[in-house]
């Protein structure tokens, strides 16, 4: 769950330096509002709060930082370099079921995040700030997180253990995917802004090539709510994640087909494919209620979900304790 939580903000940290950087210098242009909807999305995806107020002028001053505070900053939940490190924390503890390529590129990532270290600074006589370390960074944690999820899915017996690592795997990206769309698509724009946060936001859950390839030149929240969140064939989409955990779910031992983690499942699931993409685009006082509203269902089913499948697969029976301490360890921040 933290290698795929530090590909997710990896991606989305990278695609909102990238705009800040186009629109800084051009707040006139109508695209530059998805500076402050990107850097919001971040907030949501984080759990953590940015400073951000709503308006392109407010950001500028404080953009860089929190760029860097959620790229480096350890002793702030969420950000990329804690993921990195509770990642590695946590692949060490098992360190004797782990492919031994593993450290190979988890060193590699702990070295450009440490590397990344000094907040930004303004070079003499310009107020441009130089963020190329932290640009590489970013860049080379997303590397890194592709390569040990390449491992996993090729170096590791996929037994049960590797089973509840997948499971926890489509958990994180089904809650990535709901709170990065609920930031970006729920409040209609203008046109110009509608198109640059839409593409910014296919960038961040890497689906932007397959929806340019079926939509040649049109923006269309029902579009990309029919790839990202419809559509089984796409492995970034939400109900190919349910779909996955249904699958896992039933491959542990002691699968009963109706335990409570699999019944919430197949609810969801359902109640995802009763939806028209259509139903989704429709606005109400400037709000997509509809796609608002099955987003925020989602989210927390999603979490519902997590909370049941600790319960009943992570937690210790009665009053036992393991040896390395407590059993709240075992909970995800």
């Amino acid at each position: 769950r933290y290698g795929e939580r530090a590909e997710n903000l990896a991606r989305l940290l990278i695609v909102t330096r990238e705009r800040y950087h186009e629109y800084r210098y051009r707040q006139d242009m109508t695209g530059s509002e998805c500076v402050p909807v990107l850097l919001s999305a971040l907030e949501s995806m984080t759990g953590t709060g940015s400073g951000v107020t709503g308006s392109y002028a407010d950001t500028v001053a404080g953009a860089q930082h929190t760029l860097w505070s959620l790229t480096v900053d350890r002793e702030r939940s969420g950000s990329l370099a804690q993921s990195i490190e509770r990642l590695g924390l946590a692949a060490r503890s098992v360190r004797d079921q782990m492919s031994n390529d593993t450290w190979m590129v988890l060193g590699g990532v702990e070295r450009a995040i440490g590397q990344a270290g000094a907040p930004p600074q303004s070079q003499r006589g310009s107020r441009v700030v130089d963020d190329t370390q932290l640009a590489a960074a970013q860049q080379q944690t997303l590397a890194g997180m592709l390569a040990l999820s390449g491992v996993a899915g090729e170096s590791m017996v996929h037994d049960a253990g590797w089973t509840m690592m997948d499971i926890g795997k489509r958990i994180e990206r089904g809650l990535a995917l709901t709170a990065l769309l609920r930031a970006t698509l729920t409040t209609e724009r203008g046109p110009g802004a509608e198109q640059t946060i839409t593409e910014s936001a296919l960038v961040a859950c890497e689906s932007s090539v397959i929806y340019r390839r079926r939509n040649l030149g049109r923006v269309s929240v029902a579009a990309v709510a029919e790839l990202v969140l419809f559509d089984g064939e796409n492995p970034r989409s939400l109900v190919y994640q349910l779909e996955r955990l249904r699958a896992n779910l039933r491959a542990l031992p002691g699968a009963s087909g109706s335990s409570r983690p699999e019944r919430l499942v197949d609810e969801i699931s359902t109640r995802l494919r009763r939806l028209d993409p259509a139903d989704l685009e429709q606005v109400d006082d400037g709000r997509r209620v509809e796609l608002d509203g099955l987003l925020g269902a989602m989210h927390q089913a999603l979490r519902d979900l997590s909370d049941l499948i600790t319960s009943a697969q992570l937690s210790l029976p009665g009053d036992m304790q393991p040896l390395w301490g407590p059993d709240q360890r075992r909970v995800m921040p």
